[in-house]
């Protein structure tokens, strides 16, 4: 039979399949590449065919079954080296980077890569690379402000943030990133407005409305976090950190069964979770009920948690056992809380308090100027102090560290008001 029909059938098959990413008409993805094996993907259809028909029509079947079947083997080993590149996002943008140096994106899939491993410095490097590559790629730029953000350059990550907000001004995430290193810097309302302009793109940035809460609630404005807080929760009902988040607002706004209910919650989501068990510890205690809260917190000192976590555990069973009138324990709990955290200034007041209360006056003193020198903005531990050294007749001494507690208050209170 004839194969001269066929034969330029499977060719325009072929050429067909490629037209769409040919170049003829432009697409999206040829910013990124020009090539890719997958661009053959349909056109291979055509080659197919031929092969198939050439096998059917041909005189001598055994030498034309003979070459498929090399063919086929020869392809099956290509393919096998080949899909060695597909093994993760590292090894294919590898492969990427040695075909074409100057491949940007697969410079930002490999940052992203090396991100994810905490090698920061090397994402740090091809982010850079894919920006000499293409300085117009906002995503670079965000990533980059990442990497740097996560490596304590705050100043560097807030000019990688707005360089990508110069190229796309709408992208709600880079928005939230650079609030997060607002805050960090401390400049809580400029942070504030990040976290507006990214809800402002996207009101049901979950991550976004929880970011805006933390800082309002930093900066002292409760019922606006709480607003925020409940507008996260509304949007992601199983974020489990914003059920805590809200109840530390509802708790510090002096509503606490509301925020025992919502502890309660993000421990449903994650039974686990030691901020929940602290947090739902010290809203029982505050209640008053102690043995619920005792339980609360020792279910903490169970679970693998990090020095500063059980240190602030070991506090608080030691506040509420000074409260019960158990010094003793206190004490305990008091220096364990040291032991994992020395420099943990609100410990070291308290046990100064039970110390004196125990009628060791020149001991609890130790604690008090132990106490100040970790925390000079520690009102409460000034106050104390002025107080036992005055019982000692030390006049002098006790009116510098009674001014310097009233000096302390009145910025608190100042700074309340300023919100």
């Amino acid at each position: 039979r004839d194969l001269k029909p066929l034969l330029p059938a499977a060719a325009a098959i072929f050429v067909a399949g490629m037209l769409p990413v040919s170049g003829l008409v432009p697409f999206s993805f040829q910013a990124i590449s020009t090539v890719a094996d997958r661009y053959l993907y349909l056109s291979m259809l055509g080659p197919a065919l031929a092969l198939a028909w050439v096998l059917a029509y041909s005189r001598r079947m055994s030498l034309a079954v003979g070459c498929g079947l090399l063919l086929l083997s020869l392809l099956a080993v290509m393919s096998v080296f080949q899909v060695q590149y597909w093994r993760n996002e590292t090894t294919l943008f590898t492969h990427a980077l040695e075909v074409n140096p100057r491949s940007w994106i697969s410079h930002n899939n490999i940052g992203k890569a090396r991100f994810e491993e905490g090698k920061i410095d090397e994402a740090i490097e091809h982010y850079q690379q894919a920006l000499l590559a293409n300085p117009r790629y906002s995503k670079s730029h965000n990533n980059l402000g990442n990497a740097l953000a996560a490596k304590g350059e705050l100043e560097k990550a807030v000019e990688s943030y707005r360089k990508a907000l110069t190229i796309g001004p709408r992208d709600p995430t880079v928005h939230n990133n650079l609030g997060l290193v607002l805050v960090a810097q401390g400049k809580v309302d400029e942070a504030i407005e990040q976290f507006r302009q990214a809800l402002k793109i996207d009101a049901t940035y979950a991550g976004a409305h929880f970011n805006l809460g933390n800082a309002l609630a930093m900066s002292g404005r409760l019922e606006q976090a709480i607003e925020q807080y409940r507008q996260t929760l509304d949007n992601d009902p199983t974020f489990a950190a914003g059920h805590v988040a809200l109840g530390n607002a509802l708790a510090a706004a002096g509503k606490l069964e509301q925020a025992i209910e919502h502890y309660r919650q993000a421990l449903a989501i994650e039974p686990k979770g030691e901020n929940a068990h602290l947090n739902l510890g010290l809203a029982l205690a505050g209640l008053g009920q102690t043995e619920e809260a005792i339980k609360e917190l020792r279910r903490v000192l169970e679970l693998e948690n990090s020095a500063g976590m059980l240190s602030q555990t070991h506090f608080s069973l030691g506040t509420i056992f000074a409260k019960q009138g158990h010094l003793d324990e206190a004490g305990k709990q008091f220096e364990q809380a040291l032991k994992l955290n020395p420099d943990f200034a609100r410990a070291r007041h308290y046990m100064g308090r039970g110390l004196e209360a125990r009628r060791g006056l020149n001991k609890a003193i130790d604690y008090y100027q132990q106490a100040v020198r970790s925390d000079p903005e520690l009102a409460e531990a000034h106050q104390s102090l002025g107080e036992a050294l005055a019982k000692q007749g030390r006049r002098d001494e006790a009116i510098e560290h009674y001014q310097i507690a009233l000096q302390i208050l009145k910025a608190r209170r100042k700074a309340a008001d300023g919100h």
